[in-house]
Formats: structure tokens, sequence, C-alpha cells
């Protein structure tokens, strides 16, 4: 999982870079949804993974 986390926090920083508006506050807080439970999301939560 280490590694799985080195490459999430390496990635998620240069998309929000890359992308503007909407889009970047998309991005911004949705390292908790990718590593929760899918079953323990709200709809919400849900919706972002999607």
């Amino acid at each position: 999982m280490r590694p799985l986390g080195a490459a999430l926090d390496q990635v998620r920083p240069s998309e929000y870079a890359r992308l503007t508006g909407s889009q970047r506050r998309f991005i911004k807080g949705q390292k908790d949804p990718l590593w929760s439970n899918r079953e323990s999301l709200d709809r919400e939560g849900r919706r972002a993974l999607k």
C-alpha cells in the first residue's frame, strides 16, 4: 500500500496544477474517497469515484 500511496501523492499535485476551474476544485480533497472502502462511502463519495 505504501508504494501506491506514494504514487498517488505524486500524481495528485501534478494533476491539480494541470487543471483549472471546476476540475481543479474536484481534485482537491479526493484522496479520502480513493482510499476508502466503497461500501463505507456516502452518495457523494461514490459519485466522486465514478
